[in-house]
């Protein structure tokens, strides 16, 4: 069986840098995990004296133990230390990175949510053909195959989540925006995203931060039963420390409300630009109507990472727009 010292010292490195390295890269780096018996003794004695043929066998589990552990890597070894844990009536609450056997459950988890809370979704007519779920669903999806969402755990069950993705320049700058009508069946998510859209070219956070990749927090949701304990403010810290110890060194979060601008404040971000909805107007109309009671602007949040502690930095910039 591999030693899991060897295993999370290889990975520690692997997932602090996910875009420089293979892992086929990392077991050229680490000799003494292909190697003759001598260099590996040397590193770890259990395995003196093995041969180069069940060291090959080793190395070999390796690979396939390092597939599973991408698949199933939670906070404890993306951050060097133990996993989260916060207070709950029931027991002990755990933040972990979405695995892929988890996706079904945190969309089940998150998707209701969105639909009930979102704020913007009250500027548009309810969505009757269901139009509104699968655009969220697919979009949720795509940012849970980024393999950077965290969700939150008490016992077996999804309390919270926290969608993630990194967003490079390209995908900014190059994209296509979306229709300003939208789909007859549903305009909500084709107008947010060209909102963001047009708000992000024009302030270029990727140049004010510096970077050509940012990591991007979205939608934090919490279940209602476990609602005012902090939790939403663990999970993006959770992500934005995750993030950081990956490589990313700026981050940002879209808020679509005041109350998740606090949230993001409170992991440690800052605000770097607001646009009240009423002055966000396309054929001189305005898009976003009647948001007053749950916040009246967007609010861009940004941070500075780094792989030490305290990993975020709360990251001023003059607005462009």
């Amino acid at each position: 069986m591999v030693d899991k010292v060897a295993l999370g010292q290889v990975f520690s490195e692997y997932f602090r840098f996910p875009c420089q390295y293979s892992f086929h890269q990392l077991l050229h780096n680490h000799p003494h995990l292909s190697s003759g018996a001598g260099t590996i003794g040397q590193k770890w004695p259990q395995y003196k004296g093995l041969s180069p043929t069940t060291l090959a066998i080793k190395k070999t589990t390796l690979a396939r133990r390092s597939r599973y552990v991408q698949q199933n890597l939670t906070t404890s070894l993306v951050m060097g230390a133990e996993v989260r844990n916060a207070n709950s009536k029931s027991g002990a609450m755990s933040v972990h990175l979405v695995p892929e056997s988890r996706y079904c459950d945190v969309l089940n988890h998150i998707t209701p949510i969105f639909l009930r809370d979102e704020p913007l979704s009250q500027c548009f007519p309810p969505c009757t053909t269901g139009q509104r779920e699968r655009d969220f669903r697919e979009y949720a999806d795509m940012q849970l195959r980024s393999g950077l969402c965290v969700m939150a755990l008490e016992g077996s069950s999804v309390v919270g989540a926290c969608l993630n993705r990194p967003l490079t320049r390209d995908q900014v700058m190059g994209c296509s925006l979306p229709s300003s009508v939208g789909p007859a069946e549903d305009p909500l998510i084709a107008n947010v995203v060209r909102m963001l859209i047009t708000v992000h070219r024009q302030l270029d956070l990727f140049e004010a931060l510096g970077v050509d990749t940012i990591f991007e927090v979205g939608l934090v949701s919490v279940e209602p039963t476990h609602t005012g304990r902090g939790l939403a403010v663990q999970l993006i810290r959770a992500s934005l420390e995750a993030a950081a110890q990956r490589g990313f060194r700026a981050a940002k979060a879209d808020c679509t409300s005041s109350t998740s601008a606090r949230i993001c404040e409170r992991a440690g971000m800052a605000t770097v630009h607001k646009l009240l909805y009423d002055e966000y107007k396309l054929d001189n109309k305005v898009v976003f109507k009647d948001t007053a009671t749950r916040g009246p602007a967007l609010t861009v949040m940004a941070a500075a990472l780094q792989d030490t502690e305290p990993y975020v930095l709360p990251f001023q910039i003059k607005s462009k727009v």
